[in-house]
Order: structure tokens, then C-alpha cells, then sequence
């Protein structure tokens, strides 16, 4: 699928994929760039996200070093976000 940035550096998500991925409206989204300089946009945990996965059985023991905004680096914790992405 094919879309365009305006003049504001704005892009719209198509339906097809807002639904695919359950993202909804003021949803928070991880936007960063990986090593082939792509654009990588993934909808941020929410707080019941977070509170399932910390009653998990298997939660991962390592330590996370999360930024001001409460984001950890994906590249730094590959096994942390294997865990966050596919349980």
C-alpha cells in the first residue's frame, strides 16, 4: 500500500492496516529506524499490555534501561523485545 506525508510531515495509516494491527485513535506509537534505514512504526504497550505481561510466568531477567518516555531500545534488548512483540 501506497501513501503520502503532507506538507506537515503528517501520513495516514490506511484502515486495512489500523485494523490489522488494532490501533485506534490517540493510540501511542513507537516510531524508529532500523539498521536498512527503514521506518518501523509499532503501537506502544498500553497499561493493560503491561500488566499481563508482568502476571506472565515467564518474564524475561534482564535489566531494561528505559528513556525519559518510558521506551526501551529494541536493539539493546533483543530478548526483552522478542518477549514484548511474541510472548
Amino acid at each position: 500500500m501506497n501513501t503520502k506525508m503532507s506538507k506537515n510531515g503528517q501520513i495516514v495509516i490506511p484502515k486495512v492496516i489500523r485494523d490489522l494491527l488494532g490501533l485506534s485513535f490517540n493510540d501511542e506509537l513507537i516510531i524508529e529506524v532500523n539498521e536498512s534505514n527503514q521506518i518501523v512504526i509499532e503501537k506502544a504497550p498500553s497499561a493493560l499490555d503491561w500488566e499481563k505481561l508482568l502476571q506472565s510466568k515467564e518474564i524475561p531477567s534482564e535489566k531494561i534501561i528505559l528513556d525519559e518516555k518510558g521506551q526501551y531500545d529494541s536493539k539493546k534488548h533483543p530478548d526483552f523485545h522478542e518477549w514484548m512483540v511474541n510472548g
